[in-house]
């Protein structure tokens, strides 16, 4: 075979390999977008972390109104110990009753506080697992570019959607609900 018939095929597969070589530095350069949106929610995790950490259990408006109670159930308890009998029984229900509110108050707190962060790992997990896709694919550069490109924009939606969850705080988070 000449030298002339060695040269289309040469030249065929040269742009291959450079459009190959192109669509490669692109994902790299998606997947380094991908790498730093994932940082990012990462950030935003730890900020929540600290946030819900030094966050009061209690508003100063719950405080005052579990203040005030307690204070009407001292007022009732003194009452009903001057009555003697039955009522004292009563007053104790009453302190247990409220008691009883305060705890329920701040399960919730905290549960909505867990099922928070649960879900922020989640995300953050789905983020690492769409991240190690993505370099499966960098390294089997065969695949259709169509195919890549639908995997990278679903994503970014999802990391979007996550971090966009995240930076609302608990008012996005019912809403998601």
């Amino acid at each position: 075979m000449s030298a002339l018939g060695m040269k289309a095929p040469l030249t065929r597969s040269s742009s291959k390999r450079n459009g190959l070589q192109g669509v490669n530095t692109s994902l790299r350069e998606e997947l380094e977008g991908l790498k730093e949106m994932c940082c990012s929610q990462n950030r935003t995790i730890d900020e929540l972390r600290d946030t819900l950490l030094q966050r009061a259990t209690v508003t100063h408006h719950e405080h005052y109104a579990l203040v005030r109670r307690c204070e009407k159930l001292k007022e009732e308890i003194e009452r009903c110990q001057t009555r003697g009998g039955d009522s004292v029984n009563k007053a104790h229900e009453l302190e247990k009753q409220a008691i009883q509110q305060q705890l329920l108050a701040l399960r919730a707190d905290g549960e909505e506080t867990n099922t928070l962060l649960l879900k922020t790992r989640a995300d953050v997990a789905e983020c690492e697992n769409t991240s190690a896709h993505w370099k499966q694919s960098l390294i089997s550069p065969e695949r259709p570019k169509h195919f890549l490109r639908r995997n990278s924009l679903a994503a970014k939606k999802k990391l979007q959607y996550a971090t966009g969850a995240k930076q609302g705080g608990r008012a996005s988070h019912r809403k998601l609900q």
